[in-house]
């Protein structure tokens, strides 16, 4: 693996970290009583590149 192979890797996994960290937040709003309705939590969205 060359260093511009570990660059995209670790691009990839931010990425992840990113969208693990979208869907937990979404998760946790969906277990609240009062933020249970998609209108809380369904608009946010990941965009751009790393």
């Amino acid at each position: 693996m060359n260093l511009g192979d570990s660059i995209t890797v670790m691009a990839y996994s931010v990425k992840a970290a990113e969208a693990f960290a979208l869907r937990e937040a979404q998760l946790n709003m969906i277990a609240m009583k009062q933020y249970k309705s998609p209108y809380y939590w369904a608009g946010f969205r990941l965009f751009g590149k790393i």
